[in-house]
């Protein structure tokens, strides 16, 4: 960021001199093609020009040192971190290129409706009914999209449904009621 801020400040003064030499000229020429036309009488000639530059460069020389001042005293703001999904601290990879077993767990004291979970290739999976309990294990890499979802098809009763990484319950959730609906998600 420093380094940005060098750059623009080298710029500035690059631009300021410009504007300065080109200024400069500009009068030198102005005054010379005013003498050979004539125009100066001999004591304007040894008059000493009024520099109307000097107060564009003292303009310029305070910006470039507030400029400065502002670059030097700002501090580096720290970039946003990007929003990242990251296991439960507790839980140690059980191979080592960091795969980790995922195991979905669906209870219920009433039926087993329909089961949406994402499979091991990250895609949909669906059963229409099941037996309590229901479970699937499947091997995956950091960073996968982990979903269950299931439906009590009773006239009442409760439905829970956990999603297990290495065997410790990282996302969990129940209902209770008629036909209800407990889903739990996450990236692992």
């Amino acid at each position: 960021m420093i380094l940005g801020q060098a750059v623009v400040m080298l710029l500035i003064v690059a631009v300021l001199v410009a504007v300065a030499v080109i200024g400069k000229k500009r009068d030198k020429a102005r005054a010379a093609r005013m003498e050979s036309e004539g125009k100066l009488s001999d004591q304007q000639a040894s008059v000493p020009e009024k520099k109307a530059t000097s107060g564009c460069a003292w303009a310029g020389l305070i910006f470039v040192v507030l400029c400065f001042v502002v670059c030097v005293a700002t501090p580096d703001r720290p970039s946003t971190p990007r929003r990242s999904y990251q296991r439960h601290a507790s839980i140690a990879p059980v191979q080592a290129d960091n795969s980790f077993e995922v195991e979905y767990r669906v209870t219920s004291n009433g039926g087993i409706g329909n089961i949406t979970y994402s499979n091991e290739s990250g895609g949909t999976s669906q059963l229409s009914s099941a037996n309590s309990p229901w479970t699937h294990k499947f091997s995956a890499e950091p960073g996968s999209f982990c979903y269950v979802s299931a439906q009590n098809t009773s006239a009442g009763g409760t439905m829970r449904v956990e999603i297990r990484i290495d065997g410790v319950v990282v996302e969990q959730s129940e209902s209770a009621g008629p036909h209800v609906i407990a889903t739990a998600s996450g990236y692992y």
